[in-house]
């Protein structure tokens, strides 16, 4: 669609952004870009995604700013870098600082009401005081049931979760419900679930918020944020969500062309070691994706059914991706483009983006100061981003680098070239987004002028951030 055409589409909307649209934030664990067919995965089964592509706005160089979950969510809802918070990997933080920003609670002062429904990762995690569960009051929710995290489904949730000690409300809904024995003798055994698919943890959150869709009072305009736990692995969906892709050719296990990793920009990655695996891990992630998709459909249909979708802002994203066998590599927490590039799509009120591509880079803390303007917040102001509101109407950004980062690398982009620099002084990696997306051949060496280019871009970022906090620093 024109930008001309969107604008013309978007006056309305426009005009009444002062009665304040519903927003609702549908957030997923671990989608790569490349598994969604918007994208153009031709093995991904993803018509929901497609549905919010040919209405929305589709992002092709967005920026996640952590690279595992907990990192990601909590710069995302504060609106800091992980390094201003000293928060590189899943077990850095105990808690955000005291009386910290967030997106909900300036919501919320501004007349929304305020939701959570699914996994957290947000500190902190069921902290509690004499009065009760700290998890609304500390983020401004005024709903929330959460989880601490995928691994509620057979397992540890790298090494976050199931470790408080505190009730746990999937686990609780198990034994209430009769479903805690099969549950333990699908995880025990180590196949694929047989729960009914509103027992599986994932449709447990999304039955949960079709039923708190059902019963919201429409008087008030609503901030809805669901976080499901897939497509993060276990892959262990019912069957029929891994049946389509059991002789479906999958991707394979990719190699650097010109170059070695170093150990510091890939400690927490895990290496391939038989590709056979890697191709079955492929299937399961294809199968989580499929499963997926089909909860969304049914959240975007109860917000049809009640009456919302027409006036809602709908943003689906993950917090990052996964290697899944690129570069031959598995897991997260590095910074190749695999890993930094959310699955980002904007669907406007009543479609009117009509599946615009955005090539502008952006990162996910943008969502911040774009979604107060759009919920008619003028007292109060994210600590970073820029609205994308201007994108959205045919206009242009001011943004020309997006930054993320894990310990001791940082990494920015212009939309085409991206820097992968250490911190350490290890050296630099530099790769072509456009015509290497995999990241494959380093091209450092034969462009020092780009190098220094998005080197300076990196110093001046942090100058207006500040100096890196050590990990674990508060």
């Amino acid at each position: 669609m024109r930008p001309f055409v969107i604008l013309l589409a978007l006056c309305p909307l426009l005009s009444a952004f002062a009665a304040q649209p519903h927003i609702i934030f549908i957030e997923v664990d671990d989608l790569c870009y490349t598994y969604a067919s918007p994208w153009g995965s031709k093995t991904a089964k993803t018509p929901t995604l497609d549905r919010l592509a040919r209405e929305g706005f589709v992002f092709d160089h967005a920026m996640c700013q952590g690279m595992m979950c907990g990192p990601s969510r909590n710069s995302l809802i504060s609106g800091k870098y992980p390094h201003q918070l000293g928060f590189y990997q899943n077990g850095d933080l105990k808690k955000l600082p005291e009386n910290s920003w967030t997106l909900p609670k300036a919501l919320k002062q501004n007349g929304y009401t305020t939701a959570w429904i699914g996994k957290s990762h947000l500190k902190p995690f069921f902290a509690k005081k004499k009065d009760g569960d700290t998890f609304m009051p500390q983020f401004g929710f005024d709903h929330a049931l959460h989880t601490m995290g995928r691994a509620l489904v057979g397992g540890e949730d790298e090494g976050e979760g199931g470790k408080s000690g505190e009730p746990n409300p999937y686990m609780e809904f198990l034994e209430k419900s009769g479903h805690l024995a099969q549950y333990k003798a699908d995880a025990e055994a180590g196949r694929n679930s047989n729960l009914p698919e509103e027992a599986y943890l994932d449709g447990w959150f999304r039955k949960l918020t079709e039923d708190y869709i059902a019963s919201y009072d429409t008087k008030k305009p609503l901030f809805l944020w669901v976080n499901f736990s897939v497509p993060h692995g276990p892959y262990d969906v019912a069957d029929p969500y891994h049946a389509p892709f059991k002789d479906t050719k999958m991707p394979g296990v990719s190699k650097p062309a010109n170059f070695i990793h170093p150990e510091s920009l890939i400690q927490r990655t895990k290496t391939v070691r038989k590709e056979e695996i890697a191709i079955e891990d492929q299937r399961g992630f294809h199968a989580n994706i499929h499963f997926m998709d089909t909860q969304v459909a049914r959240i975007l249909a109860a917000l049809e059914k009640k009456g919302i979708l027409d006036n809602a802002w709908v943003v689906f994203f993950s917090d990052q991706g996964v290697m899944e066998g690129a570069q031959g590599l598995i897991h997260k927490h590095t910074l190749f483009r695999q890993i930094t590039q959310p699955s980002l799509i904007v669907r406007a009120p009543k479609g009117a983006g009509g599946g615009q591509r955005i090539a502008q880079p952006v990162e996910l803390l943008d969502l911040l100061p774009t979604f107060l303007e759009v919920g008619g917040v003028k007292s109060d102001k994210a600590p970073h981003g820029t609205s994308l509101m201007p994108l959205f109407t045919g206009g242009s950004i001011a943004k020309p680098h997006v930054f993320g980062e894990i310990e001791d690398w940082i990494v920015v982009s212009d939309g085409k070239h991206r820097l992968i620099r250490s911190v350490k002084e290890e050296g630099d990696f530099l790769f072509d987004d456009i015509s290497d997306p995999e990241n494959l051949t380093n091209i450092a060496d034969q462009h020092p002028d780009i190098v220094k280019r998005l080197g300076d871009a990196i110093d001046a970022w942090l100058k207006e951030t500040g100096a890196r906090l050590p990990s674990k620093s508060m």
